[in-house]
C-alpha cells in the first residue's frame, strides 16, 4: 500500500524561507490526509514505501499512471514524469475565497481587469507578495502533492502569479513556456483553476520513443495541474472554456473561468510593469516556439520588443488578440505564457 499524509511532510531543502513560512500555514489545513493505491482510507501518516521513497514521506518514485486518491476527497494522478493533475485541489470554501478576492485586485484602478487583457479575457499580473498570502498557500500545497506523488516534480517556491479571468469561450493556442517571465530553470508552473470548466489539452511523451501525444483533459473548478522538472517545458493549450459548465454556487450572471498560474521566476523581479503590457510580433513569437530547444536560455521579449519598435518605427498593436478563435495577425503578448497569456 503506497500513502501519503500531508502531516508528516518534510519541507524539500530546495524551497526558500518564504515558502515555508508559507508551508506554516498550509500542513495543519491538510493534517491527516492520506492517499493511497486502493483508495482506502488510512489510519494514520506513519508508514513508508521502502526503495524508491526519495521524499521521505511514503511516496514511491513510480507513480506514473496511477491514480491515488487523498482523504480529503482529491485525485491525483501523475500523467507524466513532470505532470501531475489534483483534482479537487481546492474546497469549495477556497474557490469561493479566491473568486471574491480576485474579484477585488481586479476591480482596482490600476493593474486591474479592465486595464490590461483582450476582450473577453482580463488579466493580473503580480508578485505573489501582492496577492492574498492564501493564494500562494493554495499553490504551494498542491505543489507539495505533486511533488510528493512524482519524484520527477522539483520543490517550487512561487514568487509570481498571473490570473486570467475568461468570460468567453476563447482558449489559447498550443504553446510552451519558454520566456524569461514563465519560470527559472525546470521549476514548476502551477496552474489553479475556479469557475466555469475548460477543455485543456498537453504533450505527453511517448516512453522510449522522441515522439509525442496529445491528450485532452477537461479541468473544473478547484483542479490543479502542474508540470516541471522533465516536463517543465511541454506544449499545452487551453482549447476552449465552457462558460456554461459551472459550479452550482456560482451565478449565470457571473459565470467565468478564473486561472490562476504560480511561477518561481526569482529573476524577473522588478520587471513586473514589463511583463504586464509588453508587446511582440505573432510571427516573432511563432518563430521563438519552433525555433526553441530545450537547454537554450530563456527567450527575453524585452529584447524582441525594442527591435520590433526599432524595425517598424512604433509598430501599433491591433486587438491583441492572439487565441483560438481569433487569428490576429499581431498581439499582445502575454504575462506567462501565449498572448494573451493563460
Amino acid at each position: 500500500m503506497i500513502m501519503f499524509g500531508l502531516s508528516c511532510l518534510l519541507v524539500p531543502s530546495a524551497l526558500s524561507f518564504h515558502a515555508s513560512a508559507h508551508l506554516a500555514r498550509v500542513l495543519p489545513s491538510r493534517a491527516g490526509a492520506a492517499i493511497s493505491m486502493s483508495g482506502d482510507r488510512i489510519p494514520g501518516p506513519s508508514s513508508t514505501v521502502s526503495g524508491n521513497d526519495v521524499t521521505g514521506i511514503g511516496v514511491s518514485k513510480q507513480l506514473h499512471g496511477a491514480v491515488v486518491t487523498t482523504q480529503a476527497g482529491q485525485t491525483v494522478e501523475v500523467l507524466a514524469p513532470g505532470i501531475v493533475i489534483v483534482r479537487g485541489a481546492l474546497s469549495e470554501s477556497e474557490q469561493k475565497f479566491i473568486l471574491h478576492e480576485t474579484n477585488k485586485l481586479g476591480s482596482r484602478d490600476v493593474n486591474g481587469f479592465a486595464t490590461s487583457g483582450t476582450n473577453g479575457r482580463g488579466r493580473l499580473y503580480e508578485q505573489c507578495k501582492v496577492v492574498p498570502d492564501e493564494f500562494t498557500d493554495l499553490a504551494i500545497q498542491s505543489s507539495l502533492i505533486a511533488s510528493a506523488s512524482d519524484a520527477a516534480m522539483p520543490a517550487c517556491s512561487p514568487t509570481h502569479v498571473l490570473i486570467n479571468k475568461y468570460s468567453t469561450s476563447a482558449g489559447l493556442l498550443w504553446h510552451r513556456d519558454i520566456y524569461s517571465n514563465d519560470g527559472d530553470g525546470d521549476m514548476p508552473v502551477i496552474n489553479l483553476s475556479v469557475g466555469a470548466s475548460c477543455k485543456f489539452g498537453i504533450s505527453l511523451p511517448i516512453r522510449g520513443a522522441e515522439l509525442s501525444e496529445s491528450r485532452y483533459l477537461q479541468l473544473h473548478s478547484g483542479d490543479a495541474i502542474i508540470f516541471g522538472g522533465p516536463s517543465r517545458f511541454v506544449k499545452h493549450a487551453v482549447l476552449e472554456v465552457d462558460i456554461s459548465q459551472k459550479p452550482t454556487w456560482m451565478t449565470d450572471s457571473n459565470a467565468c473561468r478564473f486561472s490562476l498560474t504560480f511561477r518561481e521566476a526569482s529573476s524577473v523581479l522588478g520587471r513586473e510593469d514589463f511583463f504586464r503590457n509588453f508587446k511582440v510580433d505573432s510571427e516573432w513569437f511563432d518563430r521563438t516556439q519552433s525555433e526553441w530547444r530545450q537547454g537554450d536560455a530563456l527567450v527575453e521579449p524585452e529584447i524582441a520588443e525594442a527591435e520590433e519598435e526599432e524595425r517598424t518605427d512604433g509598430w501599433a498593436d491591433t486587438d491583441g488578440r492572439m487565441d483560438v478563435c481569433a487569428g490576429a495577425r499581431h498581439a499582445r503578448a502575454y504575462a506567462g505564457a501565449l498572448v494573451p497569456p493563460r
